[in-house]
């Protein structure tokens, strides 16, 4: 049986209109061409499907045709409907990670952005270590992540940010909270609530106050710079912290000091090396963007110009 779609389309439509001229004027075809399709269908099924003697009345076979075409194209305009609704980002799924000063400080407003232009869409956002964020995106298992640098895994394309600086956060009572900028030196007596030994940014702000000859005074040790901000907001002392969680977990009691020597934090959007982004992965990825933009201008009130 060579049965074709525009013959299944050319019966549907005589059905529809009852008519063989109003369905060539839908087909855009002429009426001898309606009835080619017609009668090539019946040979194709091996079935009579309308008695003409009853002006193009449907058969009992017909009929029964009838409904497995009407099912058959209910579920194509189903389909046609779900690939609109993708295309408009009315629905989709979209997973993200990220490590945990990003997922804390940077992509809750990045989420709230995206979840209000696109309602419809389901995003699960998931908190790992930076190693971690980089196996799932090599393994396929999220779309996008976010992670500190470095970044030493295969099957990963990075998108390398320009790095912001740490920034001081100090209680606004405290002594320094008026001084234009904070060093190693002015911070040697102060107790500095450090994060753990494992960041990246840690042994950074360690380096740097060793090069000045001062040992960090490390009164509390967490593991992350949320809960860092918020033990200088008990005032327990003075964290030197990424930027993205300053800026984030402002407060009015706390205040945001620039740290000379400057001090790095380098992060990256990661995807996987192999696979372009989905569009919504994209549209994710260009409001990741403008805030980051926008927490770089945060940063430069704080440093001045910053350079690169």
């Amino acid at each position: 049986m060579r049965l074709s779609l525009r013959q299944v389309e050319a019966f549907r439509i005589v059905v529809q209109t009852g008519s063989v001229s109003r369905a060539a004027e839908r087909l855009f075809i002429s009426q001898p061409a309606v009835s080619r399709l017609i009668a090539d269908m019946e040979e194709s099924v091996g079935l009579k499907l309308f008695d003409r003697a009853r002006r193009f009345q449907l058969t009992a076979e017909g009929r029964q045709l009838f409904r497995e075409v009407e099912q058959a194209f209910s579920g194509l305009e189903w389909i046609a409907k779900r690939a609109e609704d993708i295309a408009t980002f009315r629905v989709g799924h979209l997973r993200i990670a990220a490590s945990p000063a990003l997922a804390l400080g940077f992509l809750p407003p990045i989420i709230r952005e995206f979840k209000v232009a696109h309602e419809g869409v389901s995003l699960v956002s998931l908190m790992r270590n930076s190693p971690d964020v980089a196996q799932w995106v090599a393994n396929g298992q999220i779309e996008v992540g976010f992670a500190a640098l470095p970044v030493n895994q295969s099957g990963v394309r990075l998108k390398t940010l320009q790095p912001l600086p740490a920034i001081c956060m100090v209680p606004k009572n405290h002594r320094l909270s008026t001084e234009p900028f904070l060093t190693p030196a002015l911070l040697a007596d102060e107790p500095i609530i450090s994060l753990g030994s494992e960041s990246m940014l840690r042994r950074l702000i360690d380096d740097a106050f060793a090069r000045a000859g001062v040992s960090v005074l490390s009164s509390v040790e967490s593991m992350m710079s949320a809960q860092a901000a918020m033990l200088v907001h008990e005032g327990l002392g003075i964290a030197i912290i990424d930027p993205f969680t300053a800026v984030a977990f402002q407060h009015p009691g706390l205040v945001l000091k620039a740290l000379h020597p400057l001090v790095p934090y380098e992060y990256a959007m990661l995807m996987p090396e192999h696979a372009e982004p989905s569009r919504l992965a994209q549209a994710f990825i260009e409001t990741a963007l403008k805030r980051g933009k926008a927490v770089q201008r945060a940063v430069e009130e704080i440093y001045g110009e910053l350079p690169g």
